[in-house]
């Protein structure tokens, strides 16, 4: 979350890679994953990792652009 707060886009690599590790196991893990990625709020990097191979990173992203209210989650509908 604090990786979010200071807007550092260098930081969705390491934030992506903590989701792939986590791979959805620990809730709160992924919750701070996406308050990081909405905080991050570099909406081209995040349609980038969407097409991540793990389920994890993708549903993040998607959560993340939803929290950010970005349309670009119709493309995930």
């Amino acid at each position: 979350m604090a990786l979010g707060k200071l807007k550092a886009s260098k930081a969705l690599g390491p934030v992506a890679e903590m989701l792939r590790e986590n791979d959805g196991k620990d809730r709160l893990l992924l919750h701070g994953g996406v308050l990081a990625l909405a905080g991050i709020g570099d909406v081209d990097a995040l349609l980038a990792a969407a097409k991540d191979g793990t389920p994890a990173v993708r549903i993040a992203v998607v959560l993340a652009l939803r929290r950010m209210g970005r349309w670009g989650i119709r493309d995930f509908l």
